[in-house]
């Protein structure tokens, strides 16, 4: 896979993030790794200190996000550039906004089936469908309902059940917890 980046500065954070493995933050207390300060500064006030962010508005949308960091994605991803299309050069599919098109590009058009599941033929290109597939042979349970015993093997129909069943519920969940 190719990148390229707008400037010198976003190919060196480029490098430092995902190559330098010598630039990289272990927690003295629980040995998880981070690529950067910010998220290892973030973990370590959050998990082990307990100082929860103070969540943040956004001004155009009103969604309470978690963090800064959250709101500037947010933003980025919901608010900036929608009058820019952005359109897939090899099939002409929509997407709602860049990090959307870069995703559909590389999963549905250059990423192979290289994930073989052990019990059948079939392949898949995410780690998560291959978990999800294999739970079906196994029987293995990977959600559980939040508000009911049911127990799902697929995050989608997770999500779809919550919306049915339990959509109130999600919603007061969601407001508490983002």
């Amino acid at each position: 896979m190719h990148f390229s980046f707008s400037s010198k500065g976003k190919c060196n954070t480029h490098f430092r993030v995902v190559h330098d493995k010598q630039n990289s933050y272990v927690c003295d207390i629980c040995a998880r790794v981070f690529k950067s300060r910010i998220v290892f500064d973030r973990h370590h006030n959050e998990i082990h200190l307990g100082i929860k962010p103070q969540k943040i508005q956004c001004q155009v949308c009103g969604a309470w996000l978690k963090h800064e960091h959250a709101l500037r994605s947010h933003t980025r991803r919901h608010h900036e550039n929608n009058d820019v299309e952005h359109i897939c050069n090899i099939c002409g599919k929509k997407s709602p906004n860049k990090d959307a098109l870069k995703s559909h590009t590389k999963y549905v058009h250059v990423l192979e089936k290289k994930l073989k599941c052990t019990y059948c033929d079939k392949a898949f290109k995410k780690p998560k469908e291959l978990r999800e597939h294999s739970a079906q042979h196994t029987g293995e349970v990977l959600y559980k309902c939040l508000f009911c015993p049911r127990t799902f093997n697929s995050n989608a129909n997770m999500h779809s059940h919550k919306l049915k069943k339990h959509k109130k519920e999600w919603e007061e969940y969601k407001n508490e917890n983002n």
